[in-house]
Protein backbone atom coordinates (compact mmCIF):
# COMPACT_ATOMS: atom_id res chain seq x y z
CA UNK A 1 0.00 0.00 0.00
CA UNK A 2 1.28 3.20 -1.08
CA UNK A 3 2.15 5.85 1.49
CA UNK A 4 -0.75 8.31 0.48
CA UNK A 5 -3.32 5.13 0.98
CA UNK A 6 -1.80 4.50 4.22
CA UNK A 7 -2.35 8.36 5.22
CA UNK A 8 -5.78 8.41 3.55
CA UNK A 9 -6.46 5.43 5.46
CA UNK A 10 -5.42 6.63 8.80
CA UNK A 11 -7.47 9.97 8.22
CA UNK A 12 -10.42 7.79 7.77
CA UNK A 13 -10.18 5.71 11.01
CA UNK A 14 -9.15 9.29 12.34
CA UNK A 15 -12.58 10.86 11.63
CA UNK A 16 -15.04 7.62 12.70
CA UNK A 17 -17.23 9.80 13.93
CA UNK A 18 -18.32 11.38 11.19
CA UNK A 19 -19.34 10.01 8.28
CA UNK A 20 -17.87 6.94 6.67
CA UNK A 21 -18.49 7.87 2.85
CA UNK A 22 -17.14 10.78 1.31
CA UNK A 23 -20.39 11.13 -0.73
CA UNK A 24 -23.93 9.78 -1.21
CA UNK A 25 -23.03 7.43 -3.85
CA UNK A 26 -20.06 5.19 -2.20
CA UNK A 27 -22.70 4.61 0.38
CA UNK A 28 -25.09 3.38 -2.16
CA UNK A 29 -22.45 1.36 -4.36
CA UNK A 30 -21.76 -0.40 -0.51
CA UNK A 31 -25.51 -0.87 -0.41
CA UNK A 32 -25.90 -2.34 -3.89
CA UNK A 33 -22.96 -4.80 -2.57
CA UNK A 34 -24.89 -6.06 0.11
CA UNK A 35 -28.07 -6.28 -1.69
CA UNK A 36 -26.10 -8.23 -4.24
CA UNK A 37 -24.38 -11.14 -2.26
CA UNK A 38 -27.75 -11.03 -0.44
CA UNK A 39 -29.37 -11.83 -3.56
CA UNK A 40 -27.36 -14.68 -4.05
CA UNK A 41 -25.42 -13.09 -7.01
CA UNK A 42 -22.18 -14.10 -5.54
CA UNK A 43 -20.06 -15.17 -2.24
CA UNK A 44 -18.16 -13.06 0.24
CA UNK A 45 -14.88 -15.07 -1.55
CA UNK A 46 -15.79 -14.07 -4.76
CA UNK A 47 -16.46 -10.24 -3.92
CA UNK A 48 -12.90 -10.28 -1.97
CA UNK A 49 -11.09 -11.47 -4.65
CA UNK A 50 -13.04 -9.71 -7.54
CA UNK A 51 -11.87 -6.66 -5.08
CA UNK A 52 -8.86 -7.76 -5.02
CA UNK A 53 -8.16 -7.73 -8.52
CA UNK A 54 -9.82 -4.40 -9.75
CA UNK A 55 -7.46 -2.78 -6.54
CA UNK A 56 -4.18 -4.84 -7.95
CA UNK A 57 -5.04 -3.77 -12.07
CA UNK A 58 -5.09 -0.09 -10.52
CA UNK A 59 -1.48 -0.21 -9.90
CA UNK A 60 0.64 1.65 -7.52
CA UNK A 61 -0.28 5.03 -8.53
CA UNK A 62 -4.11 4.05 -6.58
CA UNK A 63 -3.76 6.36 -3.61
CA UNK A 64 -7.10 5.14 -1.96
CA UNK A 65 -9.27 7.82 -2.81
CA UNK A 66 -10.91 5.64 -5.60
CA UNK A 67 -11.66 2.71 -3.24
CA UNK A 68 -15.51 3.10 -3.69
CA UNK A 69 -14.90 3.44 -7.69
CA UNK A 70 -13.41 -0.18 -7.27
CA UNK A 71 -16.08 -1.20 -5.52
CA UNK A 72 -18.37 -0.45 -8.47
CA UNK A 73 -16.13 -1.87 -10.77
CA UNK A 74 -15.85 -5.14 -8.95
CA UNK A 75 -19.47 -4.89 -8.45
CA UNK A 76 -19.86 -4.54 -12.43
CA UNK A 77 -17.89 -7.30 -13.11
CA UNK A 78 -19.72 -9.95 -10.57
CA UNK A 79 -23.45 -9.17 -11.76
CA UNK A 80 -22.36 -9.70 -14.99
CA UNK A 81 -20.77 -12.64 -14.68
CA UNK A 82 -23.96 -13.76 -12.95
CA UNK A 83 -26.11 -12.69 -16.00
CA UNK A 84 -24.48 -14.78 -18.07
CA UNK A 85 -25.79 -17.92 -19.04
Amino acid sequence: MSEAALTRFRTLIAERDGPVFAAPWEARAFALAIAAHEAGLFTWTDWAATLGEVIADAGASDTGDQYYRHWLTALERLTDAAAKP
